[in-house]
């Protein structure tokens, strides 16, 4: 059986439920070459995409993220 991007749906699916959860500064996608998910920020400052196996994980760190952002230790 041949590998094809519907046998990815479940990931899909957290992908835009993390997205959901963090609008309006992350889009989340699962990266079905690579087998993770990418979280990229949406607001003004430049921020790296975030990479993880693990979508709480993947969670964890956009918070984290968006908390030093507020305190102003990214830009």
């Amino acid at each position: 059986m041949t590998w094809n991007r519907a046998h990815d749906r479940g990931q899909q699916r957290v992908a835009a439920a993390l997205t959901r959860d963090h609008l309006p500064y992350w889009w989340v996608r699962w990266s079905y070459p690579n087998r993770w998910w990418e979280a990229y920020f949406t607001g003004p400052a430049t921020v790296a995409p975030l990479r993880s196996t693990d979508p709480a994980d993947l969670a964890k760190r956009m918070k984290s993220t968006l908390k030093e952002l507020a305190k102003g230790h990214l830009r």
